[in-house]
């Protein structure tokens, strides 16, 4: 999982100066954000591990075992899917406000099996203040393309 100490270092890295009472509220929101992609626990029930998240982005890895093949002996689409649509779920909810999908495609690109370990990468395309688009690479350990997806959220209304 992403270290807290990690995360607040790059998301520190990434802006200005900030005050003790800025920084308190940063690390609230950082901790909160982290908390709430560590309890996933669908991701952590197929072995799903985040590697690193900032600001609009995300990398996690699933190495595949027997458990996420198809009968055809192929890593099954929804694993692939699942995998992708975490790093969206921890990309998109890097900024604090919660964000949940609201479209999501994806294209297989080459096929993988067992013992392969996939990697998927978040990028933030664009963001607004009610939805945030984002494309997400999953690759392989000879980093060539097995899929690539496209998802879309909707910013909810922060409570405060």
């Amino acid at each position: 999982m992403v270290s807290l100490a990690n995360y607040l270092l790059t998301t520190q890295a990434q802006s200005q100066t900030v005050s003790t009472i800025d920084f308190a509220a940063v690390f609230l929101k950082d901790t909160i954000v982290i908390m709430r992609i560590e309890k996933d626990l669908f991701a952590r029930h197929v072995g799903i591990e985040i590697l690193d998240m900032a600001a609009g982005r995300a990398t996690a890895r699933l190495k595949i075992e027997k458990h996420h093949l198809n009968g055809i002996e192929i890593t099954q689409g929804g694993a692939i899917f699942t995998l992708a649509d975490f790093v969206l779920a921890a990309a998109s909810n890097s900024h604090g406000p919660v964000a949940v999908a609201i479209n999501a495609s994806i294209s297989f690109c080459k096929p993988t099996g067992q013992g392969s370990v996939l990697t998927a990468e978040a990028r933030e395309v664009s963001r607004n203040r009610k939805t945030a688009s984002y494309t997400i690479q999953v690759s392989d350990d000879n980093n060539e393309t097995v899929a690539i997806f496209q998802g879309m959220v909707y910013i909810k209304k922060s409570s405060s």
